[in-house]
């Protein structure tokens, strides 16, 4: 399962993420977000990478 997700659904990343260093996922406010690695971020989310 996901992390923050109470059911099993499919998560996608897109791979021009990948471009990136870090990303910052927020969650409804400006003050509410983590620095990731792009990587780290699909782990964490159980993600598959799509073009």
């Amino acid at each position: 399962m996901s992390v923050g997700l109470a059911t099993n659904v499919p998560v996608y990343c897109d791979e021009s993420l990948l471009a990136y260093n870090e990303v910052l996922p927020a969650a409804g406010s400006s003050n509410s977000a983590v620095r990731l690695c792009p990587k780290r971020l699909a782990e964490l989310l159980n993600a598959d990478w799509v073009d």
